[in-house]
């Protein structure tokens, strides 16, 4: 198995690179925040830039051989993709942005789902869309439906911290005189690497009359994804995730997948007479080409598209199967490690069954100290995060479930080293060597964190820093500074 994924390893930008850390020297970088960004592929850039930039042009009007090409290539990397969520003819695939966030609200657009800010007249509550969550959401599959015009439920976790199935049944009772049901929920939290049975609530959502949108931007990387299973009523209405958390994906696309009906379904249930200024496209039925044709309508993401498909065909080759097997054999190494530390103390614990992704907190330590420190001395990169995840976080950390937007906000800005986490994510073309370091350092972090952190003082909108953080970040910056600096004439 590490035999397979060391001929993927040293095709990867960046394995040798090193970095200045705070005691002077140089380090090789220690890349653990796989769940933030993939890394690039020198052999994917290769080909693009031997065989695709040389014919780059705009697509279609094929009256010459590069628009020809070219158009070609994006029909093909879109097949691609299609193939690989089992999108079936009825489904609809938009790349665009450079993330699932911007898709995601794109796509409440294309629901015809009205910001509140520009909502003249609101409709009757009982005539609202209700949007179902679960407490595992990142922020934007679950703040950017609570700014739209629409009533958002939260299925509540059960007792042992997964998503109450029993709860959802009830929501949906509740609001079963109401018009338009829809559940938006990920398939794994970037927090904990742990998964809802989001197929379980497809069923129930369906059996419901009601649709599901599933955003797979933390697992896609890792998992298969079908948006077509043989069990019935387990469809998924429209998928999104972002393939720059591939490896091979920085500087690709999101990608956004739906059913045309809902182009159509959804958005005449949403109409009401007391709404303005709907979308005028949504007046008449549309194939699938004139609804792509009107979503694009313009310059398509092309070289972004034509690298979204070779990640994927990377990921392919990798093999999910034994991506995932290798994921846990790298989880289980680093687990056991951290388990008997007894001041760290890992996130949803209980449930060990997950993506290679472990987020903690150490005892009287500030989250971004801890991080700044893993990287001023380790050269590790890895993420430390109040927000992101929402509540969830805060309900992991035993410290309530703040009840508004602006609650949350007011919690986010309190200074307390327990509010925030640590977190740890992995990719099977990871060195065992290099998970019984990042472990070994986490460890002296853990011992030694009282002693290190005296330099570093907290700062709210600068995050942590000592001097010596500051001396590798002006580094760091002017490095990058320089790269648009130089001429590019020698």
């Amino acid at each position: 198995m590490k035999k397979h994924f060391l001929q993927f390893r040293t095709g990867m930008a960046g394995v040798n690179k090193t970095i200045p850390t705070a005691d002077g020297s140089y380090q090789k970088i220690v890349y653990a925040d796989w769940a933030g960004s993939g890394r690039n592929y020198l052999p994917i850039e290769a080909r693009i830039q031997q065989e695709i930039m040389p014919l780059i042009t705009n697509t279609e009007a094929e009256v010459n051989y590069t628009r020809t090409a070219m158009t070609h290539a994006y029909n093909t990397a879109r097949k691609i993709i299609a193939e690989h969520i089992n999108a079936s003819i009825d489904d609809i695939i938009i790349t665009a942005s450079s993330g699932a966030t911007m898709l995601i609200k794109r796509f409440q657009t294309m629901l015809g789902l009205t910001p509140k800010t520009n909502v003249t007249q609101s409709l009757p509550s009982n005539k609202k869309p209700v949007v179902f969550v679960t407490h595992m959401e990142h922020y934007s599959n679950h703040d950017s439906w609570m700014e739209t015009d629409v009533t958002v439920e939260v299925i509540n976790p059960d007792c042992t911290g997964l998503v109450d199935l029993g709860h959802l049944q009830e929501l949906l009772h509740k609001y079963r005189e109401f018009p338009l049901k829809m559940a938006s929920v990920t398939a794994c939290s970037n927090l904990t690497g742990i998964s809802p049975p989001f197929n379980s609530i497809a069923k129930i959502m369906h059996e419901a009359g009601g649709f599901i949108f599933v955003d797979f931007s933390c697992s896609a990387p890792y998992v298969d994804i079908d948006m077509h299973p043989p069990q019935e009523n387990t469809h998924l209405d429209a998928i999104f995730f972002s393939s720059h958390k591939f490896l091979g994906g920085p500087g690709s696309c999101g990608v956004l997948a739906f059913n045309r009906k809902l182009y159509h379904q959804v958005n005449f249930l949403f109409r009401g007479e007391s709404r303005e200024n709907q979308p005028r496209h949504f007046d008449n039925y549309k194939t699938i080409k004139e609804i792509e044709r009107l979503e694009y309508s313009g310059t398509p993401a092309l070289l972004q598209t034509i690298r979204a498909a070779m990640c994927i065909r990377l990921k392919e080759e990798m093999g999910v199967d034994k991506i995932l097997s290798r994921d846990q054999i790298l989880l289980n190494m680093l687990w056991k490690k951290l388990e008997i530390i007894p001041n760290l103390h890992i996130m949803a614990s209980q449930h060990r069954y997950r993506l290679p992704i472990i987020s903690f907190y150490i005892e009287n330590l500030d989250s971004y100290i801890g991080a700044r420190l893993l990287n001023d001395k380790f050269a590790i990169q890895c993420k430390a995060s109040r927000a992101a995840p929402g509540s969830y976080g805060y309900s992991l950390l035993k410290e309530g479930k703040p009840e508004s937007q602006e609650d949350r906000f007011n919690y986010n800005q309190q200074h307390n080293p327990q509010l925030g986490w640590i977190r740890v994510s992995l990719h099977p073309v990871m060195m065992d060597e290099e998970i019984k370091f990042i472990a070994d350092s986490i460890i002296q972090l853990a011992n030694r964190h009282q002693e290190w952190s005296q330099d570093y003082l907290y700062d709210r909108y600068r995050n942590s820093k000592s001097q010596a953080s500051i001396n590798l970040d002006c580094q760091a910056q002017e490095a990058m500074t320089t790269i648009f600096s130089r001429s590019f004439v020698h």
